[in-house]
């Protein structure tokens, strides 16, 4: 709402929007829940991945916060998981930080992950 009046009122006046108002329309960034099934191709893959670099295996936990994953899974009907490097608690906070070695490890076990996508 907050939103639509702003640009509402910082329009007013232009004869061109005037007569051709912007029509708003919400089709996502609506954090709600969301799950994937642990067994599923993606989740596996990931977790292979991982541990064939890390020694660990990624464990599938349920998390109380909003992310883009919902919107994958409702709006797009894909399959997805949520896995990456740092510690949430540092995620959108003023000192925003993650490992550099930890962000590199992630990027190559996503690598691996597409690799074993692809040959499935």
């Amino acid at each position: 709402d907050r939103f639509e009046r702003t640009l509402r009122a910082e329009i007013a006046g232009d004869d061109w929007l005037d007569a051709n108002p912007p029509r708003i329309q919400r089709t996502g960034a609506a954090f709600g829940s969301s799950s994937v099934d642990p067994h599923n191709v993606v989740v596996r893959a990931i977790q292979g991945a991982a541990e064939a670099l890390t020694g660990r295996t990624p464990r599938t936990i349920g998390v109380p916060y909003g992310c883009d994953m919902a919107l994958w899974v409702r709006e797009g009907g894909a399959v997805t998981a949520v896995y990456g490097p740092g510690n949430v608690s540092h995620a959108h906070a003023p000192d925003e930080h993650i490992d550099l070695h930890e962000a590199a490890t992630v990027a190559k076990s996503l690598v691996e992950t597409v690799r074993r996508l692809q040959a499935t």
